[in-house]
């Protein structure tokens, strides 16, 4: 039987101000964790934007596992109350040992002020082993 774990972190950042976030699988038992699914909901709508826009990455440690953006070149809008599934990617990156390694939700701005960004990130996570 699979065993899954959820976990969800807020963004509520003003523009121009980028953050970091981290959460840490957490078990009783311990373990590994696979990150299988991520998603992100936004509570605003952030249009698409050459100069003023913002990327959210998940990260294990230097490893990008996957990232969505507001940029023109490549990026899509973020819509208010609209989940947009992250591409992961990062093979063995994609593991987290309970109760010690966190994921990174990294959120980046540009432009001046730069894109509020505001929203949940929801986090699913598989055990392994």
């Amino acid at each position: 039987m699979k065993q899954l774990m959820y976990l969800s972190v807020g963004v509520n950042d003003a523009g121009g101000t980028s953050e970091d976030r981290y959460a840490t699988p957490t078990h009783p038992d311990g373990g590994e964790w696979q990150l299988v699914k991520a998603t992100w909901t936004p509570r605003t709508t952030l249009a698409v934007h050459a100069s003023n826009y913002a990327t959210l990455a998940l990260k294990n440690g230097a490893t990008t596992l996957g990232s969505l953006t507001t940029n023109s070149s490549g990026g899509t809008a973020f819509t208010a109350n609209t989940p947009q599934a992250f591409t992961l990617t990062g093979g063995t990156a994609l593991e987290f040992t309970a109760n010690t390694d966190p994921v990174e939700v990294d959120d980046t701005h540009a432009g001046t002020p730069g894109a509020a960004v505001q929203g949940e990130v929801a986090l699913v996570f598989e055990r392994i082993s």
